[in-house]
């Protein structure tokens, strides 16, 4: 919601705000949500090199795997 010009960026449009709380979860704290009855999950997971942290999402999907999540959609960006 843009309330007044703090909520407009240089560029004269809008900064949009989320609605809606982000939370970090580990592994384990995910299995909550492998027992919900959503018709697919999506993470998003800030990459930072997808080249050098290859391997640690491979072992990431596997553990996630392990307590029983499966991601149908996985996002993934490079911000440092």
């Amino acid at each position: 919601m843009i309330n007044d010009e703090d909520d407009v960026d240089n560029d004269g449009g809008p900064i949009l705000r989320p609605s809606h709380d982000c939370n970090y979860h580990d592994i384990n704290g995910m299995a909550q949500f492998a027992r919900s009855n959503y018709k697919y999950s999506v993470i998003h997971i800030n990459i930072r090199s997808l080249p050098a942290n290859f391997d640690k999402l491979i072992s990431m999907l596997a553990d996630l795997q392990d307590v029983g999540i499966s991601i149908d959609i996985i996002m993934l960006c490079e911000t440092f």
